[in-house]
């Protein structure tokens, strides 16, 4: 199978046959990064707008749902509070990016045609 890193005879890539690697290693040689670096650089201006725009809306949320409204009128219970919010807020600022950064990589992996 031509294009296949790992073929019987041993590795055929780019026509030539040489001692066997990894599939996985002959696979990110095949396609180079610098391909996706417009797409992944779209993704984590997207990714960063969305943290951004969750924080901001956390933040607005308890500001004027919870400490000018619930709170003053419901003193009964324990309410969130800065920590918790600030745990929040770092918690988002992980996942958004590599929730978006995964699946973009993979995907322009599969259908980018380097």
């Amino acid at each position: 199978m031509r294009g296949w890193p790992l073929s019987p005879e041993g590795c055929v890539l780019y026509g030539k046959a040489s001692t066997p690697r990894p599939l996985l290693v002959e696979w990110w040689r095949a396609r180079p990064v610098r391909a996706a670096l417009p797409f992944l650089l779209e993704a984590l201006v997207t990714a960063l707008i969305g943290v951004a725009l969750a924080g901001g809306a956390l933040a607005a949320f308890m500001y004027f749902g919870i400490d000018q409204r619930a709170a003053t009128g419901l003193k009964f219970m324990p309410w969130i509070g800065l920590p918790e919010y600030t745990t929040a807020v770092i918690c988002i600022a992980i996942l958004g990016p590599i929730l978006t950064l995964l699946p973009t990589l993979v995907l322009t992996r599969k259908y980018l045609k380097v």
